[in-house]
């Protein structure tokens, strides 16, 4: 089964930790990642950095010649999963090592792959170590891959597996995410190679003791008569594009009714419209018009989300984008008089304010205003509900992809301090699309921004997820200043792009505010698991009538297609006896 591997241990007793409170869900899904590969989808909080840690020193103890890798996206996250692991673990802190970019030189990382048995590592250090020989992946024997949604594409988890894979070697591999994507589901379950999927939401039973009331609210805003203007005559300049899609059949949409067309749905029709057999039947001039029509319907419907979801100004940074990419197809949307109109109505008016901004700022105000009209209720009664402590702080996250309008709403936000002490959090650098890299696909964003997904210059727009706008970057060390201040209650609120959503330490808070939507049922997850851990929590999403609640609407869809489609966790009911060693069945 394990050629090549020695074993010292017979695989069917593993070891469970009793130094923390025995979770039956979580035990079966320790049980079952130690017998196959496994995808474990768990709402943010609730353990899944547990279950890798149980199957890391199972492999560890099995295999003293083995070597173990966690890899995690980031380097913050390297740090956070490295330091949680090693508590539960309880393995030898000479063994365990943490490699990412800064880890010093070749030779010194060449010493820690030699030395050390179990691995925290970014995925580039993996993918380039193994490429170049430097570390030798035929001792590894189990690998797990944090945000593993992230395996398609030319991620560098893709790479790593190919790499590992051609080495014919046998390693158990363990893909760990908030709740995987239907979209690309099937994509990462094969790129992973896994037997099981281990899918858990907060509406399930055995999450229930672990979870608290958390509460969704939907705010809905009227589109000012202005936005309307512009969004007509944005429909208007992608009638003609959606018609030459209609007459290849390569997409087809009512261009007239109200949500028009999506970039989800024109990034699908063109990845079909490339693999059909019709499509290399036709001449290259005819396929070229299509694919500029893709690139023109894609741009215009991204230009109708930013509009509705960050406001005039962000939809003209789309407009730029196009100007700067030099891309003919865009520019020759210049040609059409609905276009050129739009373009001079969204220069008129880039200073006008979001219907959102009042609302946001209501929404923020109410919430602490509450909270400390029940401190002073509590301290006059003599103490909190049934005589516990007070809680002393609360706090909140407000979510939204364009970086620049995160400047906006701190600016917004300044004139309520201090009851109100906000700041702004966001990713290094430029974000690129989630598992992709660089492509010729012309339905991808030229740029990083607008708030409907997408990264840098011509990403995969169905990747999605980067943190929109031309915003300067936070490095690591001003995001952890601002990380501290938030769990010291020094700020309050924090204003976050897409780093917010994944696995960072930030501290329990009590309301999150989505100035955004996203079409993705990973990052609304991932958002949402953000409160309701430790104490009830207020997921309240703002949303502009029209495209972006339908768009709202069709996530919450996908959401329960991905449920449905997902078989249920491994062994039910299966709960764990006392002992600390197990037998494996």
């Amino acid at each position: 089964m394990w050629p090549g591997k020695r074993m010292i241990w017979p695989r069917r007793y593993w070891l469970y930790p009793k130094n923390r409170p025995i979770r039956p869900y979580q035990y079966n899904m320790a049980a079952c990642a130690l017998r196959a590969n496994t995808l474990v989808a768990l709402p943010t909080g609730l353990g899944k950095t547990f279950v890798a840690a149980v199957v890391m020193l199972n492999f560890y103890r099995w295999f003293p010649e083995g070597k173990v890798l966690f890899v995690a996206p980031t380097k913050p996250l390297v740090k956070q999963q490295y330091d949680s692991c090693r508590e539960i673990m309880g393995i030898p802190e000479a063994h365990v090592m943490a490699l990412t970019g800064n880890s010093g030189g070749v030779a010194e990382r060449m010493q820690a792959w030699k030395a050390g048995r179990v691995f925290f590592c970014t995925p580039q250090v993996v993918a380039n170590d193994l490429k170049t020989g430097r570390f030798p992946g035929d001792e590894v024997v189990a690998l797990v891959l944090d945000e593993c949604h992230r395996a398609q594409g030319e991620y560098d988890y893709v790479r790593i597996l190919n790499q590992l894979r051609s080495l014919k070697v046998a390693f158990r591999v363990l893909g760990l995410s908030a709740t995987p994507g239907r979209d690309y589901n099937a994509e990462v379950i094969r790129t992973l190679g896994v037997r099981r999927v281990l899918y858990l939401d907060e509406g399930d039973p055995e999450l229930a003791p672990y979870t608290h009331e958390k509460d969704t609210v939907l705010q809905v805003v009227n589109p000012l008569l202005e936005t309307e203007r512009v969004r007509e005559l944005a429909s208007q300049a992608a009638r003609g594009p959606l018609a030459v899609l209609a007459n290849a059949k390569a997409y087809n949409i009512d261009a007239s009714r109200e949500g028009g067309a999506t970039t989800a749905g024109l990034a699908a029709g063109f990845k079909a419209f490339q693999g059909a057999a019709r499509t290399r039947a036709l001449p290259h001039p005819a396929q070229e018009r299509v694919k500029g029509a893709f690139e023109q319907a894609h741009h215009l419907a991204r230009v109708m989300d930013a509009l509705d979801q960050a406001g005039h100004a962000a939809a003209l940074d789309e407009v730029a984008k196009v100007q700067a990419s030099g891309r003919k197809p865009l520019l020759d949307l210049g040609k059409d008089a609905a276009y050129r109109q739009m373009v001079d109505r969204l220069k008129a008016t880039s200073g006008v304010k979001h219907p959102k901004m009042p609302a946001l700022a209501e929404v923020l105000l109410q919430h602490f205003q509450e909270f400390e009209a029940a401190q002073v209720a509590a301290e006059v009664a003599g103490g909190g509900a049934d005589g516990a402590p007070l809680d002393d702080i609360t706090r909140a996250i407000v979510f939204c992809n364009n970086r620049e309008l995160v400047a906006v709403i701190q600016g917004e936000l300044a004139q309520h301090e201090p009851l109100i002490r906000a700041s702004v959090f966001v990713g290094q650098g430029q974000a690129r699309g989630r598992g992709s890299k660089k492509t010729a696909d012309p339905t991808a964003a030229p740029g990083d921004g607008g708030g409907s997904g997408g990264g840098g210059a011509f990403l995969t727009a169905a990747a999605g997820g980067g943190s929109g706008g031309g915003g300067a970057g936070m490095n690591q060390k001003e995001q952890d200043a601002v990380l501290k201040g938030f769990r010291r209650g020094e700020i309050n609120v924090l204003l976050a792009t897409s780093i917010g959503e994944e696995g960072l330490d930030i501290p329990e808070v009590d309301l999150i505010v989505n100035f955004d939507t996203t079409s993705s049922p990973i990052r609304s997850t991932q958002r949402a698991g953000r409160t309701g851990r430790h104490r009830s929590g207020r997921v309240v999403y703002l949303l502009t009538r029209g495209r972006e609640e339908e768009r709202y609407r069709a996530q919450l869809e996908e959401g329960a297609k991905v449920k449905g489609c997902l078989a249920p966790a491994a062994g039910r009911g299966n709960r764990p006896d006392a002992a600390r060693r197990t037998r494996a069945t």
